[in-house]
Formats: C-alpha cells, sequence, structure tokens
C-alpha cells in the first residue's frame, strides 16, 4: 500500500469504527449495566419516584453543558412528564452506542430538532455546537480541533 492510499484511509472513519472504539463487544452486559445505572440513579436521596430518573439525576450523570443534556433528556424523554424511565433511558443509550447506523442517526436527529417538526434547521446546529466544550492546542484560536 502506497503512502497515498494509507493517507486517504485515515482520512475517514466509519461508524463501525467508532464503535469499536468504544470497547462494548456484549450488548446483554451493556444493557445490564445501563439498567443498574438508571436504578442507582433513580434511587438517589432526592428522588421520590424510583420509577423515573430526575431530570438532574440525568443531567449530573451525562455531564454534558445545561443546554445540550437539556436537548438529549427531551428527546429521550416521550412516556412521561415525570422524567426518564428505564426503557427510554436504556434503549436510547443503548441504540446511541450500540446500534445500527441509522438507529443512532435517528437518536442524534431527536437530539438536533429542537421544534420537534422533524426539521432541523442550520442555526439549530449552529446554537447547538456553539454549546460544546472546546478542547486541545487550538482552543485559544476557537478552532476546538486538537492537533497531534
Amino acid at each position: 500500500m502506497g503512502n497515498n492510499e494509507i493517507k486517504n484511509q485515515q482520512e475517514y472513519v466509519t461508524f463501525e469504527l467508532i464503535q469499536d472504539s468504544l470497547g462494548l463487544k456484549d450488548p446483554t452486559i451493556f444493557k445490564k449495566y445501563l439498567s443498574e445505572v438508571f436504578n442507582d440513579l433513580a434511587n438517589s436521596v432526592n428522588n421520590q419516584n424510583k420509577k423515573f430518573m430526575t431530570k438532574m439525576a440525568f443531567f449530573d450523570y451525562i455531564k454534558l453543558p445545561i443546554f445540550i443534556a437539556e436537548k438529549v433528556f427531551n428527546s429521550f424523554t416521550k412516556l412521561s412528564k415525570h422524567g426518564i424511565c428505564e426503557e427510554e433511558f436504556v434503549d436510547n443509550l443503548f441504540r446511541l452506542y450500540m446500534g445500527s447506523f441509522q438507529e443512532t442517526i435517528a437518536i442524534i436527529f431527536n437530539i438536533l430538532d429542537f421544534d420537534r417538526d422533524g426539521i432541523i434547521k442550520k442555526e439549530d446546529v449552529k446554537i447547538f455546537l456553539s454549546y460544546l466544550p472546546l478542547n486541545g492546542e487550538d482552543e485559544e484560536e476557537g478552532l476546538g480541533v486538537k492537533t497531534e
């Protein structure tokens, strides 16, 4: 393989490569883990309703900027106004990390579809991306791209 072929291969990241990098091999064990996480968070001291994870417990668990955490929470919560039930928590995170490309992209679409009208506007994506934390050497320049 020539240098150009190697360089071209390094410019592309496949969905399967991302999934493999997570190190999640056994779907059953991962689902059980997510279920245990849900139960730990739902049984937190401040939660009176053990069937649902509170919004604050969810925010604390996913450790994202509040704007993004709110969008993720709202996209996961479909069955109740009390919070996220175990089924929603486990199924959504499982599909996000171990689902097919179509399942994962559907979750991401729902997060970015702020008004749930089936359309993602350019402005919505810009706002969403502006809340992502920057890290790496290019942070001062506002690029948010880590270089090596």
